[in-house]
């Protein structure tokens, strides 16, 4: 066990120790030699400045950075975490200063976002409800689980990402190996023809110009997140007349080749579901769904070209 600089672990009993821990970005150096020793039932303030580390010492120890000198232990053992999922597995959990929470939903519904078992975008509400009642009294945080998060406290909506479950829920993880297998199923189907190789390659083009017009034209779930703060500054007619002519323009340039038009048919009703989806299960649409977007669309095109193909081949 490599412990440098003369500190020592004085006691068994730490379930979480940042030792010499150092990160550098280019021309920065962000923290230095920061030792950090915690033992259980302890509740510590970490304070400092505007640009002082402290957020970049939390997502080191989260798993969200890797840092560039140090080690880190959780309950006596040496740590590597590569993500949050990491850090989350091995029972460390984190509040964001930004809340990640989508304002037209209840605080029930939040709570169990991203957790289902069954389909990711219709939420079991009475069971969601049950559940927040449940952790609000286990955790004595108490939380309205049937309120709109637009319409409760700051301090209310500090509990709720308290009490938020950060595990990735089972219908995630099969979706995800499900979504990788027909993928691949569909990239091994023999009789790829050259034009159709030219449509794969313009529908992720496709496929990001009609996810940049959804994002300037449909209302936002979130007023902050990643996708809000693209649209705030891209915001403009004369930027959504450009992306409305591009789409078109890969539209007409991807239907012209061999079975394109199936995947041009494919992506615009993709995308139309996406939107109608976004609005009624959300109230608008969120970073997190512009790139799920993409991956259903380019996926959905993928599978109507070969079924374009295998149509084509019967009929002939």
């Amino acid at each position: 066990m490599k412990i440098e600089r003369g500190v020592y672990r004085l006691a068994d009993n730490f379930v979480i120790e940042m030792l010499h821990i150092t990160k550098e970005f280019p021309g920065i150096k962000a923290n230095d030699d920061v030792t950090l020793q915690l033992r259980k039932g302890e509740i510590h303030a970490l304070v400092g400045e505007n640009g002082a580390g402290k957020s970049t010492l939390m997502k080191m120890l989260f798993g969200m950075l890797a840092p560039t000198e140090g080690q880190i232990f959780v309950d006596g053992k040496e740590v590597h975490f590569t993500s949050s999922g990491d850090a989350i597995a091995a029972g460390l959990g984190m509040v964001h200063q930004h809340f990640m929470q989508v304002p037209s939903m209840t605080v029930a519904e939040n709570l169990i976002l991203g957790a289902e078992n069954g389909s990711p975008f219709k939420v079991d509400r009475k069971k969601a409800v049950e559940i927040t009642r449940e952790l609000s009294e286990r955790y004595n945080l108490k939380v309205e689980a049937e309120e709109k998060v637009e319409d409760i406290s700051l301090a209310m909506r500090q509990k709720l990402e308290i009490l938020k479950d950060s595990r990735v829920g089972a219908f995630a993880v099969l979706g995800c190996v499900s979504y990788l297998l027909l993928q691949y199923a569909l990239w091994c189907q023999p009789g790829w023809e050259k034009e159709d190789l030219w449509v794969l390659a313009l529908v992720p083009v496709l496929s990001r110009a009609m996810s940049g017009y959804g994002a300037l034209t449909q209302p936002g779930a979130r007023a902050d997140g990643l996708l809000a703060a693209f649209t705030e500054q891209e915001q403009g007619r004369g930027r959504q007349r450009f992306l409305l002519f591009l789409c078109a323009l890969l539209a007409l340039a991807i239907g012209m080749l061999g079975v394109g038009c199936a995947a041009v048919a494919a992506a615009i009703l993709v995308y139309l579901w996406y939107i109608q989806m976004a609005r009624r299960e959300f109230g608008g649409l969120t970073g997190d769904l512009a790139g799920w977007f993409l991956q259903v669309c380019e996926l959905g095109c993928l599978a109507a070209m070969v079924l374009a193909r295998e149509i084509a081949e019967v009929l002939i």
